[in-house]
């Protein structure tokens, strides 16, 4: 994956984070539909990292099994919800923030960064001759040391 690929599933968790605590003010207010609203929201950013995922390393990752407990869990809120069923708000919000908490890490810690070419700069790093680069190697004519 790529390293700003990366950077913005890690912000998209990083909102989705955010999220738990507004929902738990609408469900607080009473304000059901605009908490199923932001349930929805969250299971479609996860289902975004989980595709991003997937097309950058391929199918069955850790990470995305991870994202699919997390949206599994958003569904059952989401139902309950719907059912008019009584929900622990706290307990709800600590589930939510432990799930997204373990495909944080996996894609923190399991989910490699590749640089992309061109991008990573070498420091030239040349003797005090002006000689040789960190290389080894004599620089070009004209490159280094002024004749």
């Amino acid at each position: 994956m790529r390293k700003y690929q990366k950077t913005q599933c890690l912000e998209t968790i990083k909102l989705l984070n955010q999220a738990h605590s507004e929902i738990v003010r609408y469900l607080e207010k009473k304000h059901t539909v605009q908490a199923l609203s932001l349930l929805e929201q969250c299971q479609q950013g996860a289902i975004t990292i989980g595709t991003m995922i997937d097309a950058t390393e391929g199918e069955g990752t850790e990470t995305v099994r991870c994202l699919e407990s997390y949206c599994e869990l958003l569904y059952q809120i989401h139902s309950s919800l719907q059912q008019k069923l009584s929900i622990n708000l706290w307990q709800t919000q600590k589930k939510l923030r432990k799930s997204l908490s373990k495909a944080e890490n996996s894609l923190k810690y399991h989910i490699s960064t590749q640089t992309e070419a061109g991008t990573r700069l070498y420091p030239w790093a040349f003797r005090q001759s002006g000689t040789v680069t960190a290389t080894g190697i004599p620089p070009e004519p004209g490159c280094g040391k002024e004749e």
